[in-house]
């Protein structure tokens, strides 16, 4: 009789864990890590949005704003590794090799990331990498690299991803400030939570004007319509600015400037959008083009975006502000070349004191809309270590 009982309380215990075993195996997760880096730039909110929407598209989801080496190399519930799960997001410093992680600069296992190739310890910097060919990606829907320069180039990190299996990843092709980055990611996260393909959601949050529009250069490799959501219900994706444009007109990154304006106002006339191109400056962001609102020589914050595909203007956003005080009436101020050579100063010396090299700098004066003033941006690019990490600063000064 006891060796019945005890037989039964094995198979039982058998049982519940070949149950909790399958559990975890069907549960999908995500995973989205970023920190505190200590030197004014902090993307831990980055990580949070990110794991607050993946819980919201069915996704057993975790955050991390104080990854370690061990975290990085680590595994899920499952038994798969975290870098390897069904989403995966991550924000911070990177370059188009890495992708590098040390909160509060304390170093040591903080001194972390995920790098192209297999498993490395840096010699000079002396952090340790997850190495993305030492993780099996085969089950990965889709991997953002929210960072620098993370898709810049023809080999690069989030190209390499997708070879290793991921369906989906997202890199950026050029350096991009913190503070509009984040915004940037707010509008995606919103987006994919609608039960769109990726790149609705990339485009979504591309429609939108920042005072870095560097955070427009995105990069998507794998399967663009790819859609991540794993519930049922799908939100209206209704967008009151935006304007479908069936444009059979050509549009494509060889074309001189005259000739891109004279196609873009051709395409505009055969549109419901009636504007007066030459009151827009034109900026194009690979396959986006943003038509900035000039008011006395000065660019605004307010414009309309065009989204194109297969080389045709496919979209049409308008986020235009309306302010009388702007036509006409504003008084631009003098940027004089002491203000300027100051404000540049001023951004210089914040990077250097964080230890840190400028690289370059560039500044822009904006009207916004919103608040009837003036500003002044500074965007400072600089390089972290010694392994070339990357990052850019953006500072923003009133201008009376």
């Amino acid at each position: 009789m006891k060796k019945r009982i005890i037989c039964n309380l094995l198979l039982a215990t058998i049982f519940t864990l070949n149950t909790t075993s399958n559990i975890n195996a069907a549960t999908k997760y995500a995973y989205s890590i970023g920190t505190d880096y200590g030197d004014n730039v902090d993307t831990s909110k980055d990580a949070k949005n990110a794991a607050t929407s993946f819980g919201k598209l069915g996704y057993k989801s975790y955050y991390n704003t104080k990854p370690t080496v061990s975290y990085m190399k680590g595994n899920a519930p499952n038994g798969r590794r975290r870098l390897g799960c069904e989403i995966v997001f991550l924000s911070g410093h990177a370059t188009s090799t890495y992708m590098s992680f040390n909160y509060r600069n304390k170093g040591g296992d903080y001194a972390t990331g995920i790098i192209q190739g297999k498993d490395w310890e840096s010699p000079s910097t002396h952090y340790k990498y997850a190495g993305v060919d030492d993780c099996d990606m085969s089950k990965t829907k889709l991997f953002v690299l929210a960072g620098c320069e993370t898709a810049r180039g023809g080999d690069n990190i989030t190209k390499d991803i997708v070879q290793n299996g991921a369906k989906t990843a997202l890199g950026w092709t050029t350096k991009i400030s913190c503070a509009s980055h984040s915004e940037w990611l707010k509008k995606f996260f919103t987006k994919l939570e609608s039960k769109v393909r990726v790149i609705d959601a990339v485009n979504y949050a591309n429609s939108f004007s920042y005072s870095d529009s560097n955070v427009k250069n995105t990069w998507i490799y794998g399967d663009t319509k790819n859609i991540v959501s794993l519930t049922d219900t799908k939100k209206s994706t209704y967008d009151e600015r935006l304007t479908k444009c069936n444009s059979t007109l050509l549009v494509n990154n060889h074309m001189s400037e005259s000739n891109l304006r004279s196609t873009l106002s051709m395409i505009l006339l055969n549109s419901s959008v009636k504007i007066d191109l030459n009151n827009y400056k034109i900026k194009k962001h690979g396959t986006v083009i943003d038509l900035i609102l000039m008011v006395d020589g000065c660019e605004t914050n307010t414009g309309y975006t065009l989204i194109v595909e297969n080389n045709r203007v496919k979209e049409i956003y308008n986020n235009e502000i309306h302010n009388n005080l702007m036509y006409g009436i504003i008084k631009k101020p003098i940027i004089t070349d002491n203000l300027k050579k100051n404000k540049l100063e001023i951004e210089k010396t914040i990077v250097e004191k964080s230890g840190y090299t400028v690289i370059s700098q560039e500044s822009k004066l904006i009207y916004n809309v919103n608040n009837n003033s003036f500003e002044y941006y500074v965007f400072t690019d600089y390089r972290i270590n010694d392994d070339g990490l990357l990052g850019r600063k953006e500072g923003r000064y009133e201008i009376k």
